[in-house]
């Protein structure tokens, strides 16, 4: 059974430190989406570090590998400073809000992804 709720893109893995989120028509065997630049494209500011709860930056597996998916804090993540490009802030009480439902899901200790699948329908472009 999924949960839905409103947050602006789709994906449902999860990290004890973050939500990360990715591309519902990504390859599921490489677990790669593509950006509007192609599979790939370059880090830019890396400089902002990540200090607090709520930061939206890029995932990726290296240098210049940003592609589809990216993640949202739960809290501060210095020992990401320097390595993921911070990109956006949640701004209202809202989505804060969704963002303390999401993270209260039970997850999987094994495996660090929530016990029931949530879904992120209908959210419209971002």
């Amino acid at each position: 059974m999924a949960q839905e709720v409103g947050l602006p893109t789709a994906g449902y893995a999860f990290l004890w430190w973050c939500i990360e989120l990715d591309d519902p028509l990504a390859d599921r065997i490489s677990f790669s989406g593509r950006s509007i630049y192609g599979r790939y494209f370059m880090d830019e500011d890396l400089s902002r570090p990540f200090t607090c709860r709520g930061q939206v930056a890029m995932a990726n597996a290296g240098p210049n590998t940003n592609g589809s998916q990216f993640f949202i804090t739960f809290g501060a993540c210095p020992y990401l400073n320097g390595q993921a490009v911070i990109f956006g802030q949640l701004v209202d009480q809202e989505s804060y809000n969704i963002l303390a439902r999401i993270e209260a899901v039970a997850v999987d200790q094994r495996t660090s992804t929530p016990i029931v699948d949530i879904v992120i329908a209908d959210c419209g472009e971002v």
